[in-house]
């Protein structure tokens, strides 16, 4: 749904930045140096035999209201979708569709190359992020790691600052 209307600049040129800094290739539009839309559409939904994407695990930690749907959604990838919740029941329902239910954040975090999390507030966002079991210390050098929860910019902001330092992206 990301790329239903051909106008949608912003979501290809953010395709564009992740493709160049993660050195995927993908065709450039007639006449312009950015992907074109049928290529961003590839790569998004993996219709290409599954060889433009370098991802083959993500996660998704937070499996409420609106985490558990999203979390859903990525079954229908290429990639393996591993999930964790405080709660376990949330996370062994969708390993019934299909996804690897984690025992913790760092499980989660140590396998996978693309991790979104959609938990309350920006203190369940620290929480994940930092200490022993947090996904800084955690996750792969290069590890993507997208907020979808609500929280400040000075947030955001800090966090993208610690995860830069622990050579990972958010």
């Amino acid at each position: 749904n990301l790329l239903k209307d051909k106008t949608d600049k912003a979501a290809i040129d953010y395709i564009a930045r992740h493709v160049r800094d993660t050195g995927i290739s993908l065709p450039p539009a007639r006449g312009n140096s950015t992907p074109g839309l049928p290529a961003c559409r590839r790569w998004l939904h993996q219709e290409d035999n599954n060889t433009m994407s370098p991802v083959s695990d993500v996660g998704y930690i937070g499996l409420g209201n609106i985490g558990k749907p999203s979390a859903k959604r990525l079954l229908h990838g290429s990639w393996q979708t591993h999930v964790y919740d405080v709660d376990e029941t949330a996370s062994l329902d969708l390993a019934k569709l299909g996804a690897v239910s984690s025992a913790s954040p760092a499980e989660l975090a140590a396998r996978c190359q693309h991790i979104g999390i959609c938990v309350r507030d920006e203190t369940q966002v620290e929480a994940l992020l930092y200490g022993e079991q947090g996904l800084f210390n955690n996750a792969a050098a290069g590890t993507l790691i997208a907020i979808h929860s609500t929280v400040t910019f000075a947030a955001l902001n800090r966090w993208g600052n610690d995860a830069s330092r622990a050579d990972l992206q958010l």
